[in-house]
């Protein structure tokens, strides 16, 4: 098994919640995209399965105080970034009648972010969780040129299963990081 267990357990239990949170978002995107009942259906499961990643995240042990400073200063400017790269590609192909791509580019400015992360956070599973986002983002954009109305409902319902994932093994590292693994 891949490690997960980052320098910073307690930023890892953070991680889990928040991208829950984002899985339930993207997955709501993509559930929109979905004909009835599937499209709630996905959006309840993600939503279950967020709220357990929630509480097992919640009841993990605490085993330090989080990041340091620097690591959350990064965290703020790469966020900050991501935010106003979002903002202006969706302006941008919004305007140009482009809106079906907007879902991959999204997701893929969303895989971007994670890269510095990765290494401000010290934990390695971020860069995989880019490398997921981005196999997601170009098959989004793919499905944009070729079917438009495939690629919201891709690119959400693929987003959300990689960030539940990740939120899953976040949310076990500082359990992880408590118990001796036999080599």
């Amino acid at each position: 098994m891949l490690s997960t267990v980052s320098r910073f357990p307690e930023s890892d239990r953070r991680g889990a919640i928040t991208l829950s949170c984002f899985a339930v978002v993207w997955a709501a995107a993509g559930a929109s995209a979905l004909p009835d009942p599937f499209g709630w259906i996905v959006l309840a499961d993600a939503v279950a399965v967020a709220g357990i990643i929630g509480l097992r995240a919640q009841r993990a042990p605490r085993t330090s105080s989080g990041p340091p400073p620097a690591a959350m200063r990064r965290f703020a400017v790469v966020n900050v970034a991501q935010a106003a790269a979002i903002a202006l590609a969706v302006g941008v192909l919004g305007a140009l009648g482009a809106g079906a791509a907007i879902p991959g580019v999204v997701a893929g400015v969303v895989a971007l972010h994670f890269v510095p992360l990765a290494e401000a956070f010290g934990q390695p599973l971020y860069r995989r969780l880019a490398a997921g986002l981005g196999v997601v983002a170009t098959a989004g954009l793919v499905l944009a040129a070729l079917a438009d109305a495939w690629a919201l409902g891709a690119v959400g319902c693929g987003a959300a299963a990689l960030l539940l994932a990740a939120a899953y093994q976040l949310a076990d590292s500082p359990y992880r990081a408590l118990t001796p693994h036999p080599r």
